[in-house]
């Protein structure tokens, strides 16, 4: 066996044991976030909870992925093509879910004014991004066949297909919703910093 075959094959056996390993685990948090009554009201654990079922479904294209890395096959095509749709829905899906998270905290932290209206807003965007996680890979790749994140053999992976555009635009939207999610973090950490520390009036 090639040095190259055996770091294939060691990636693989890693994908596959990391799937029963860590599923349970995070079901188990997961069932948590969804069934204890405190957190039902709180609309950062239902997006926690929703990116919770995302790394879920992660964990699950992993898993084929070993599978056919090990095995050296797909299968059938719907077996590596519903990883593809799972992979490309994450990757979809993850940053807008850690932009609102963030958001939401960051309202949250500055004691901004909330109304039913922007709580609304902020369920039917998880919503819409839960319908967006699946209907847009698979649209996407009905429409425009040559855009696709499709499981390869020679890779041991999956691979990103599209072209140069559409590539620019999408990266760049993930990569500009990080940053603003990294921003407003920055934003809650120093918020909480300086709610932590003692006003001059309260000194004197």
């Amino acid at each position: 066996m090639s040095s190259t075959r055996a770091e294939y094959v060691a990636v693989a056996v890693c994908n596959i044991a990391v799937f029963p390993v860590c599923l349970p685990l995070y079901l188990l948090v997961l069932w948590n976030f969804a069934t204890k009554k405190e957190f039902k009201g709180i609309l950062a654990y239902h997006l926690m909870l929703s990116m919770g079922a995302m790394d879920c479904l992660y964990l699950l294209s992993g898993f084929q992925a070993g599978l056919m890395s090990l095995c050296r096959s797909e299968f059938f095509p719907a077996f590596s093509q519903i990883g593809s749709i799972v992979r490309f829905g994450y990757l979809t899906a993850v940053p807008i879910f850690t932009f609102l998270l963030a958001l939401n905290r960051l309202i949250i932290i500055l004691r901004l004014p909330k109304s039913a209206v922007s709580d609304l807003a902020f369920k039917i965007l998880v919503i819409g991004t839960l319908i967006l996680v699946f209907a847009f890979p698979i649209l996407l790749m009905i429409a425009v066949p040559s855009v696709t994140i499709a499981y390869t053999l020679q890779f041991h992976g999956y691979v990103y297909y599209a072209s140069a555009l559409f590539n620019t635009v999408w990266v760049n939207i993930q990569v500009t919703l990080e940053l603003l999610s990294l921003c407003g973090y920055f934003l809650i950490a120093i918020a909480i910093v300086l709610q932590a520390c003692p006003s001059p009036r309260s000194k004197s």
